[in-house]
């Protein structure tokens, strides 16, 4: 169910449902964003940065990138896309508790697959 109205898409500014070109644009612009971010900040993941959006934004590739993270290197990806509150650094022991990894990659390939 959380699926199926995670997919409906509502402009921000109108509260009106999107156009499937509306949406298009926004995924590509918020895939590039992660790319951008890749290239500038997480050397490990240059070769997603590098590569073309549309072999990038299918979850099989995204589980494939994510999957071989190691559990603070996705912690720190997913509070630099801000989808988890960043912690100092000797908070860091505190992260396998309360963000298991298996989480983390599934909140940023729903976040990030067409």
């Amino acid at each position: 169910m959380l699926k199926f109205y995670g997919g409906f898409e509502i402009d921000d500014l109108s509260g009106g449902p999107m156009t499937d070109e509306d949406v298009s644009i926004a995924h590509v612009w918020q895939i590039t964003s992660l790319q951008r971010a890749a290239f500038q900040h997480f050397p490990e993941l240059q070769n997603f940065s590098l590569s073309n959006v549309a072999l990038v934004d299918i979850r099989e590739a995204l589980l494939g990138l994510f999957s071989g993270l190691s559990q603070e290197m996705h912690y720190t990806v997913a509070a630099h896309l801000r989808l988890v509150p960043a912690l100092e650094d000797d908070d860091m022991q505190a992260v396998d508790a309360l963000y298991p990894k298996e989480l983390l990659v599934e909140v940023m390939v729903w976040r990030n697959e067409r």
